[in-house]
């Protein structure tokens, strides 16, 4: 439980923005249609000039679950993540893209895994290419200077 009494989320949910106009609203529209109880959105906007800092004013709300921060200058988007967390209160972090839309229950799978395998730090869904037809990830392969790449990328 959080010091107001609510029950902390499993899950919390942060989105960077960056000039996402085009793609912002599908978005978050995604997220708050998977009505999965224990969940927050924070988005982080980097410093947008275009119009997906007004959308995202208009679509988050706290008594949707969401909260919004507004950076003064674009920090990239590591630092944005670190701006969002001092507001996290899930028991996990999913971090996501402004261009990305889940389907309903796109997470529950995941919780469910770091839930039954302590060993486990991160875990990732398969994410396709806009088409839906293409891999986009199929997880990541770590290098061991800590760089990502994304595995099965293209793949149908």
């Amino acid at each position: 439980m959080t010091s107001s009494g609510e029950t902390a989320p499993d899950v919390s949910i942060v989105v960077v923005n960056f000039q996402g106009g085009h793609a912002i609203a599908a978005c978050l529209r995604s997220l708050f249609e998977d009505n999965t109880a224990g969940r927050e959105i924070i988005v982080v906007d980097n410093h947008s000039s275009d119009d997906s800092p007004a959308i995202i004013e208009k679509m988050v709300n706290p008594q949707d679950r969401g909260r919004w921060i507004a950076s003064p200058k674009n920090v990239g988007y590591a630092a944005a993540i670190d701006l969002a967390r001092p507001l996290c209160r899930g028991r996990y972090i999913a971090v996501l893209n402004m261009d990305t839309v889940v389907e309903p229950g796109w997470l529950d799978p995941l919780v469910e895994h770091l839930d039954q395998h302590a060993e486990v730090a991160a875990a990732s869904p398969l994410i396709l290419l806009a088409d839906g037809k293409r891999v986009n990830a199929a997880g990541q392969w770590v290098h061991r200077t800590g760089l990502g790449f994304n595995r099965d990328l293209g793949r149908p």
